[in-house]
C-alpha cells in the first residue's frame, strides 16, 4: 500500500494541536535506515514544534541521518503517506482511522528501540527492523496477518517475562501503567493545521519523549498525571511531538 506510499501504525490526541487549528507544527516523513518492504524504520525530520529536541533523548543508533531528526516505526497498516512529504503532526495515546490505543507493549519495545536497550537489536539490519515492524502491527492488531510476527521468537519472550502474556501486552494499560508510562505516544499525521477534517489520517507513527522508565514505567503512572507530567517535560523543553510513521 504504497504510492511509493507508507503506511504508519485520542484522549491527547489534541493536547499538542494548535491553537485554533490556526497553524500547525510540521514535520517531513521519509524512509529511515535500515528499512524493509513498507514497513519501518521510517525517518521523521521536524520542522519546528516540540519534536525538533527529541532526537536528543535517542540513542545514536535510532537517530536520524540528518539534523534533529529519529527513526521511527508506524502502527496502522492501512494509511498511507508520501515519502518525503512534508506533514502537520499532534501528540496523541491513539492512532487514528481506526482509533486505538497505544499498547503497552508497543510502548515497551520502542522505549527499548529508542533507548537503545532493545536486546539483539543492531540498528543496520533490515531484517531486524522488519521483525519489530511486524510485531509492533501484531501489537496493535493490524497489518496483513496481524496474530503473526515475522520471526515469533525475537519478541515473544521478551514481552510475555515483562508482561505474563502476549495478551496483555496488548492491552491499552497493564495495571496502573501503559504506554506514556514508557514515554512513548502515537504521532497523527495530517496535511492541514487541524488534520484532514479534524481526523488526521495521513499516518500514525511513534514517537518517544524521554519520560517513563523502561523497568516498568513506574516513574510515570497512567490516569492523568502521566499527561501533566509529559505537559510539563514537553514545557521545559521547548515542547515535544509525536512522530507516527509506517509504511504500507
Amino acid at each position: 500500500m504504497t504510492k511509493t506510499s507508507v503506511h504508519f501504525g485520542t484522549a491527547l490526541a489534541g493536547l499538542f494541536v494548535a491553537a485554533s487549528g490556526v497553524r500547525a507544527d510540521s514535520l517531513v516523513l521519509t524512509w529511515g535506515y535500515p528499512q524493509y518492504g513498507n514497513g519501518g524504520e521510517f525517518l521523521a525530520i521536524p520542522n519546528d514544534g516540540p519534536a525538533l529536541g527529541i532526537s536528543s533523548l535517542y540513542t545514536p543508533g535510532a537517530q536520524g541521518s540528518q539534523a534533529n531528526s529519529f527513526e521511527t516505526f508506524c502502527i496502522q497498516y492501512n494509511e498511507e503517506f508520501y515519502p518525503g512529504g512534508t506533514y502537520n503532526y499532534q501528540i496523541s495515546t491513539t492512532s487514528i482511522l481506526p482509533i486505538v490505543a497505544v499498547a503497552i507493549g508497543t510502548g515497551y519495545l520502542y522505549n527499548l528501540f529508542a533507548t537503545g536497550t532493545l536486546p539483539g537489536y543492531t540498528y543496520t539490519s533490515a531484517s531486524q527492523a522488519a521483525d519489530l515492524q511486524n510485531t509492533l502491527w501484531n501489537l496493535q492488531g493490524t497489518g496483513p496477518g496481524a496474530s503473526v510476527i515475522a520471526d515469533p521468537g525475537t519478541y515473544d519472550a521478551l514481552l510475555i517475562a515483562k508482561f505474563g502474556s502476549l495478551s496483555n501486552a496488548k492491552l491499552a494499560t497493564f495495571g496502573f501503567y501503559s504506554a506514556a508510562s514508557y514515554g512513548v505516544y502515537a504521532l497523527n499525521l495530517g496535511t492541514t493545521p487541524d488534520g484532514n477534517g479534524g481526523t488526521w489520517p495521513n499516518q500514525d507513527q511513534l514517537i518517544y519523549t524521554g519520560g517513563g522508565s523502561a523497568d516498568g514505567g513506574s516513574s510515570v503512572p497512567d490516569g492523568g498525571s502521566s499527561l501533566a507530567l509529559l505537559g510539563g517535560a514537553l514545557g521545559a523543553m521547548g515542547g515535544l511531538a509525536l512522530l507516527k510513521r509506517k509504511l504500507a
